[in-house]
């Protein structure tokens, strides 16, 4: 059985705080309690998919748990499986610091090392 309310989560979601370590469990439960083979297929081509884009496009990719494919597909359930709860990195929080608003957007800081540009949510 498909997920698709925990894909269109994702998908819609611009929380980069949520994005980065919000969704790990959620997938993790999802895979394991259908542990079916149409379950790992689904997260890998659906849910893992969305999830990576995003992380990808703000630059979070430090927070992707497994390697991926062409269109952002992961190629193993390794890592989402053995999170913590907070993404690749293993458990954790993060913690996002206002950089500077400019209009209708603004500049977040991750650990001090990169700037990721995210729209006004108003």
């Amino acid at each position: 059985m498909s997920d698709p309310l925990l894909k269109s989560e994702i998908h819609a979601e611009r929380n980069t705080g949520i994005l980065a370590t919000g969704y790990d469990s959620r997938i993790q439960t999802y895979i394991t309690g259908q542990g079916t083979p149409f379950a790992s297929g689904y997260a890998k081509n659906h849910i893992l998919r969305d999830l990576n884009r995003k992380l990808y496009n703000y630059g979070l990719s430090s927070y992707i748990s497994d390697d991926y494919g062409a269109g952002f597909r992961s190629t193993t359930l390794t890592g989402i499986l053995a999170a913590g709860g907070g993404g690749g990195g293993g458990g954790g929080s993060v913690d996002f610091g206002l950089l500077q608003e400019d209009g209708s957007s603004f500049i977040l800081q991750e650990d001090a090392s990169s700037e990721i540009q995210t729209e006004d949510a108003t």
